[in-house]
Order: C-alpha cells, then sequence, then structure tokens
C-alpha cells in the first residue's frame, strides 16, 4: 500500500518452530515515515485477535505518521513485547487529538474467548471535543465531554475484559486515576440548564468554568466522582456522586451563589425555597452568599433536579439566623485551594 517499512532484526529457534511448534524468538527494530494501519484491515467484523503462545519477539517502532480511521498520530513510539499468549506495550507514546498519549499495559488471551487488558493511560493537554468525537471510550467514561470545549490532562489506570467485537465490557471495567482541565466553557448540558431553570440563574445554563482537578473510581458499570469544587465566576460548585454506563445520574452538588449575582427571578425563586424550608423569618437582603443542595438523578440527557436552601450566609461566616455555618466555612477553606 501507501506504506513505507524499514525493518531490521533477527529471529532464532526458526527451525524447532517449523518442525516442531517450538518458541520462535526475536527481535527487531521498525521504523516508517507513513504507516496507514486502515490498509492492513480486513473487511470483516471486529473479531477477537488471539496472541500466540509459541512466539517470544521484541519490537521497537518508530512511526512519523500513523494513521486508522479518523485518528491521525504523529511522532509514535515505544515496544512491544509477544509473549506466554500476551501483547505487552512497553512506554507507547504519541501525538494527536491536539496533545500526546501515552500507554503503559498488555492485551493477553490465556482465555481464548475472554480477552482480558490492563493500562496505565495519560493524556496531556487533549482537546476534549476531539477525544470525544474520536474515542467510545471517552463517550462513556465521560459523557460530559459532549458538552464541554477546552482540554484536559489524566492519569488513568484501567483493567477488564474484551467482548467477540474487540470492544471493553463496561460493566466489569475496574479502574482508577485523577483528571485536571483548562478553564471550560459549557454549553448545553441539559443538568445546568434545568439547574438554571430551577433557581432562575441564567449564568449557570452555559457558563465558564475554572480549571479543576477530580479523582475518579471506576467499578460495577459506574464512574465514582470523589468531591471537588470548581468556580464559575463568583459562583462556587461541589461535585459528588457517580454516573453510570448506562448514562444514569446520582449526583449531589453544593452550588453556593452571591447574592449581588441574583436577579429579581433568581430573588423569588430563593424566596420559595426559604419558605417551602419552613423558615420564613429569614431575611434574603442579610445574606452575602446563598448556599444550595441539589439532588441529581435521572439521565445525562433527560437529568432531574431537586434544590434545597442549604443556608443563606453573611459575611462573618453566620447564617441569617445566628447560627454558626461550619459546613460553609469548610467550603470556603476548600474554595481557597480548589486543587
Amino acid at each position: 500500500g501507501s506504506s513505507d517499512m524499514h525493518l531490521s532484526g533477527s529471529v532464532e529457534n526458526l527451525l524447532p518452530f517449523a518442525l516442531r511448534g517450538d518458541p520462535l524468538r526475536g527481535n527487531a527494530t521498525f521504523v516508517s515515515q507513513r504507516f496507514n494501519l486502515d490498509e492492513w484491515k480486513s473487511d470483516d467484523s471486529l473479531t477477537i485477535i488471539h496472541v500466540p503462545g509459541n512466539i517470544d519477539f521484541g519490537l521497537q517502532a518508530t512511526v512519523g505518521e500513523l494513521i486508522h480511521g479518523k485518528l491521525k498520530m504523529t511522532n509514535a513510539r515505544g515496544g512491544l513485547r509477544v509473549k506466554d499468549k500476551r501483547a505487552t506495550l512497553d512506554n507507547f507514546a504519541m501525538n494527536m487529538l491536539g496533545g500526546s498519549i501515552g500507554v503503559n499495559g498488555f492485551y493477553e488471551t490465556v482465555d481464548s474467548l475472554r480477552p482480558t487488558f490492563d493500562a496505565q493511560v495519560q493524556l496531556k493537554s487533549v482537546d476534549i471535543p476531539s477525544a470525544f468525537a474520536a474515542l467510545t471510550t471517552v463517550q462513556m467514561l465521560a459523557p460530559v465531554a459532549k458538552f464541554a470545549r477546552g482540554n484536559v490532562s489524566t492519569d488513568l489506570h484501567l483493567a477488564g475484559a474484551l467482548g467477540k467485537d474487540m470492544m471493553p465490557l463496561f460493566n466489569v471495567l475496574d479502574g482508577k486515576g485523577s483528571l485536571t482541565t483548562s478553564d471550560l466553557v459549557i454549553q448545553g448540558l441539559p443538568l445546568l440548564g434545568k439547574i438554571a431553570d430551577a433557581v432562575k440563574l441564567e449564568q449557570l445554563r452555559n457558563p465558564t468554568l475554572d480549571s479543576l482537578r477530580a479523582s475518579i473510581q471506576i467499578q460495577a458499570g459506574r464512574v465514582q466522582v470523589n468531591p471537588f469544587t470548581v468556580r464559575a465566576g463568583r459562583s462556587a460548585l461541589q461535585v459528588s456522586g457517580s454516573h453510570g454506563f448506562d448514562q444514569t445520574l446520582q449526583y449531589t452538588l453544593g452550588l453556593r451563589v452571591a447574592r449581588a449575582d441574583l436577579g429579581a427571578a433568581a430573588n423569588q425563586a430563593i424566596a420559595s425555597l426559604i419558605s417551602r424550608a419552613g423558615r420564613t423569618g429569614l431575611n434574603l437582603q442579610a445574606a452575602d452568599t446563598v448556599a444550595l443542595a441539589i439532588k441529581v438523578g435521572g439521565t445525562i440527557t433527560s437529568p432531574t433536579v431537586q434544590t434545597n436552601l442549604a443556608d443563606l450566609v453573611a459575611s462573618t461566616g453566620q447564617s441569617v439566623d445566628g447560627r454558626t455555618t461550619h459546613r460553609v466555612r469548610r467550603l470556603r477553606r476548600r474554595d481557597h485551594h480548589p486543587r
């Protein structure tokens, strides 16, 4: 095809391999300026790729431009080891999606009907819209990325099994890791639209969020997000909970808004929450900050929200009815050091 290949190396034990099936051993170095993987694919649907058990082979590869479907990768390099029905990637790295990706890990077919994998994946300054469009795993792990503009860096450990189509079985996927982002522009996220409607705060509908850092755990078909706080202007949002690979949401949000940012409609909505909480004696005008507790359910495209008044807080750290707001004080301390 259109690919150029330069290969050098050696093989050992060739005759015993050919005559008796003894292990074939070897090492090679592979260099290409442009390699098009699409030209090497069959027309058949994806099926399990079996790693042979009688080959012990190492490959060091460098490819200037690597093409696979929608993905265009540059400066791809790393090592591959095939041994004992396992293919291991060693320091495999490439530039793509506006940033870079590095992978260490293995794929094995000891069980020929249920291949498994274990990988450490690092993304550095990857463009979020590009990653969502190109990678099914990003679509499953982070469906909110569909509505975000910015870049992300992650350090994830993922392990699990693959189906007959070589796609991960997400219901048995295990993993954990961390992510950091640049400032994010969120547009059209149904959840934030529902919250904006509930509390009459239009600035929450399509906000620009400050950079954030979060950690996650993946188990039993859900992505558990450990508590983190992110700022949008003078507002702060504490996030914790989980979402499933079935797109279901189970989140608790703590929203803190400066009262000065509330318009007439928002003031009326907050006053309604005060009344529903049975605290009609509270003076909204005396508060510097309004804290709301929000329960999130439903799905990523059809979320449900329940809003409740958490507190009205004056600048002294006291709620407007005189109680000390330790919870909000803790939030404030975290907001000073959100990372």
